[in-house]
C-alpha cells in the first residue's frame, strides 16, 4: 500500500479520535449565548499520545510493506496478506476507540495492542525464517541500530552488507523454476548459506581467467578443478570437499534442480550480473568416483558481431557478403563442434541486408542461437520427431526473401530449400558439422540428399577454425631458421621473426623487474581467439565432381585449382603476423 495513502487514511481517523477521545468535560451553559467559557477544552496530551502511536505505525507499517515485498514471496509471507492485517486491524481500533469507548485510557490500550499485537506477530514470523543477520529487534539488531548514530545525534548512514553480499560483487540470479515465486524462494533460501558466497568467487574466478567452463570431478577426498579457457583445458587447485558439497547444493538450487540427487543427469542454466549480463549452465552427472559438475559460462559478447571482429580478412568477407546479398544463393556455414560456429552464423547473417528483405530462421526449439536484430524465428522440436521440412511449405506463403537454417536434418529439408534457392531466387543459408569446406559439402550428400538439385543450388561455403592469439604481453620472438619458413610458405626476407608462447625462465634467469608470471594471461601465454576462415566458392567442376565423383581428396584438389585457400595456409599467414604461433596452429589443425 503506497505510503501517502497509509498518511491519508492515518491522519483522518487520528483527528476523529482525537475530536472526541482529547476532550476534556464541557462547562455547564451560562444561559448568557454572548459569554466565553474558560477554554482548554482539549487535552493536548491526549492528543499527543495518539500521535505518537500513529507516528510509530506509519513507519513500522512503511517497512513492513517494504520488507514484505523484498523477501516476502520467498519466506510465504507476501505483501498481500500483510498489508491488511497491519492496516485495517489498526484502523478498526481507531474507530472503536474513538466512537465506542468514553473512557481514554481503556480506548488508548486498544489502540496500542491493535499496533503491537500485528507488528510483533510479523517480526516474530519472520525472524523464524531468514538468517541470523536479517533477523529484526534482536539484541545484536538494537546494539548495531544505536552504534548507526553519530555525533550531533545524526545517523550515520552506515552500509552494513548481508552474509550473501560478501566476497566479490556477483550477483546470482534463479530463472530455471517454472514460476516467478518459486524462483524467488530458491534463491532466498540459497542466500541463506555460506555455500553462496563460495559460488560466486567460483564464477568471480572464471570471469578473471577468462573462462568459458569450469570442470569440477568429486572425489571422495577432494575436488579436482579444471578450467577450459579459450578452448584448452587447464588444472588449477583442487578444492576440499566439504565446502564444494555446499557450493554445489547451493547452485542445484538456484537451478530448481534437486541437491539431493548425486547420481542422475542434471541440467539447467541461471543467470548471472557480473561485468555485464550473463546466462550459465549447470550440467552434472554421477560418475564411478563420485560426481562431474560442468559449469559453463555463456558470455553475452558484444565485441563480435561482424565477420572481421571474428578475424576474416577483409577480402573474403567482402565476398562472402556478395554471396549473402545476391538472388538465388545457397552458402553453407560450417566449423568442427563448439569450434566458432555460433559466432560466424550470427556475424553472417548480420553481414546480409537484413533491413529490405525479409530473413525468417528455422531452429530447434532445444538450441540456444545469438539474438539478430529483424530475423524471424520459428522453431520446431526435434526431440519430439519434428524437422523443418515439415514447417518449410507453410512459411514459405509468407513469400520470405531469405532462409536460415542453423541445421540440416533430413534429404527432404536439403531438398526443399534447393528448391527454394534455384526456382524462387531465395536466399539460403544452413549450418553443418565439419572440419573443411568440402567436407561441409559431403555432409550434405551423407543425408542422401539429391546430389544434382544440391550441386546445382550451392554456391559457397565457409569453415571456421578457432586458433587462441599470442599474449601480447609476453610472446617470445625468435629467427626462424630458412628450412622452417621454407617449409611454412613463406618467402625469404619476407618475415624476420616469428613469435612463440612465452617459456619459463630457468631458475637464477629470471629478469629482474618482471614478474615470473605473466598478469595478462596467468602464464598460459596465450590471451583471447581468433578464428580462420576457408572460403569456398563452388564452381562447375565442384559442381560436377559432386554427381559424378564426390570424394574428399577430389574435391580438394579441385578446390586448390580454383584458388581456393586451405585453412592451413590462412593460419599461416596468421603466424607471420605474430597473432598465433606455429605449435598452436598445429595443434588447432590436428583437431
Amino acid at each position: 500500500m503506497k505510503r501517502t495513502l497509509i498518511l491519508a487514511l492515518g491522519a483522518s481517523f487520528v483527528l476523529l479520535v482525537a475530536s472526541t477521545a482529547g476532550a476534556q468535560d464541557w462547562p455547564a451553559y451560562s444561559g448568557d449565548p454572548l459569554s466565553r467559557g474558560p477554554g482548554f477544552y482539549l487535552a493536548w496530551w491526549k492528543l499527543l499520545l495518539y500521535w505518537l502511536v500513529f507516528i510509530c505505525w506509519v513507519c513500522s507499517t512503511d517497512w513492513i510493506n517494504r520488507d514484505s515485498q523484498e523477501i516476502g514471496p520467498g519466506i510465504q509471507m507476501p505483501h498481500t496478506v500483510w498489508n491488511p492485517i497491519v492496516v485495517f486491524s489498526f484502523l478498526a481500533a481507531f474507530l472503536i476507540a474513538g466512537m465506542l469507548i468514553p473512557i481514554f485510557f481503556a480506548g488508548f490500550a486498544v489502540v496500542l495492542l491493535a499496533y503491537i499485537v500485528p507488528l510483533m506477530i510479523y517480526i516474530f514470523m519472520r525472524n523464524a525464517r531468514v538468517v541470523s543477520d536479517q533477523k529484526v529487534l534482536t539484541p545484536s539488531h538494537i546494539k548495531e541500530y544505536f552504534a548507526n548514530f553519530g555525533r550531533r545525534g545524526r545517523r550515520k548512514q552506515k552500509q552494513v552488507k548481508m552474509a550473501y553480499e560478501e566476497g566479490p560483487p556477483v550477483e546470482i540470479q534463479a530463472i530455471a523454476a517454472p514460476t516467478g515465486p518459486e524462483n524467488q524462494s530458491n534463491l532466498i533460501q540459497a542466500r541463506q548459506s555460506e555455500g553462496y558466497v563460495t559460488a560466486k568467487e567460483l564464477i568471480a574466478d572464471l570471469f578473471a581467467r577468462g573462462a568459458e567452463r569450469a570442470m569440477l570431478d568429486y572425489t571422495q577426498e577432494s575436488v579436482a578443478v579444471r578450467y577450459e579457457i579459450d578452448g584448452v583445458w587447464h588444472n588449477v587447485d583442487p578444492r576440499d570437499r566439504e565446502s564444494s558439497d555446499v557450493m554445489l547444493a547451493i547452485l542445484k538450487l538456484i537451478c530448481n534442480l534437486n541437491p539431493e540427487d548425486r547420481r542422475s543427469r542434471q541440467e539447467a542454466q541461471m543467470g548471472i550480473k557480473y561485468q555485464g549480463k550473463h546466462k550459465a549452465e549447470l550440467k552434472t552427472q554421477g560418475t564411478q568416483t563420485g560426481e562431474r559438475v560442468v559449469l559453463h559460462v555463456l558470455y553475452e559478447r558484444k565485441d563480435l558481431k561482424t565477420l572481421e571482429q571474428l578475424g576474416m580478412r577483409e577480402k573474403m568477407a567482402e565476398k562472402l557478403k556478395g554471396v549473402l546479398n545476391s538472388k538465388g544463393s545457397m552458402v553453407l556455414i560450417s566449423s568442427m563442434p563448439q569450434g566458432g560456429f555460433t559466432t560466424t552464423w550470427a556475424a553472417s547473417i548480420n553481414a546480409a541486408d537484413r533491413m529490405l528483405r525479409d530473413f525468417i530462421s528455422i531452429e530447434n526449439v532445444g538450441t540456444s542461437n545469438p539474438y539478430v536484430e529483424n530475423l524471424g524465428v520459428n522453431t520446431f522440436n526435434a526431440a519430439a520427431g519434428e524437422t523443418p521440412d515439415t514447417m518449410i511449405p507453410g512459411l514459405m506463403l509468407k513469400q520470405p526473401d531469405a532462409v536460415v537454417v542453423p541445421e540440416l536434418h533430413n534429404a527432404e529439408t536439403v531438398r526443399m530449400l534447393c528448391v527454394e534457392a534455384t526456382e524462387e531466387e531465395r536466399v539460403i543459408m544452413a549450418g553443418v558439422h565439419a572440419k573443411e569446406s568440402v567436407e561441409a559439402l559431403l555432409r550434405v550428400l551423407l543425408l542422401k540428399a539429391d546430389a544434382a538439385l544440391f550441386a546445382k543450388s550451392i554456391t559457397a561455403v565457409v569453415n571456421v577454425r578457432l586458433v587462441r592469439k599470442l599474449c601480447e604481453e609476453c610472446k617470445q620472438a625468435f629467427e626462424p631458421p630458412p628450412q622452417l619458413l621454407q617449409k611454412l610458405g613463406i618467402p625469404p626476407g619476407r618475415v624476420q621473426h616469428l613469435y612463440q608462447e612465452w617459456q619459463p625462465p630457468a631458475p637464477g634467469e629470471e629478469k629482474r623487474g618482471q614478474p615470473e608470471v605473466c598478469p595478462k594471461c596467468g602464464g598460459i601465454g596465450y590471451s583471447g581467439r581468433t578464428g580462420i576462415f576457408e572460403f569456398l566458392e563452388v564452381d562447375d567442376r565442384i559442381r560436377q565432381a559432386l554427381v559424378s565423383q564426390p570424394k574428399l581428396e577430389v574435391l580438394r584438389q579441385l578446390a586448390r585449382q580454383g584458388g581456393n585457400r586451405t585453412l592451413q595456409e590462412e593460419g599461416i599467414l596468421l603466424v607471420a603476423q605474430g597473432v598465433t604461433s606455429l605449435n598452436e596452429l598445429q595443434r588447432v589443425l590436428k583437431a
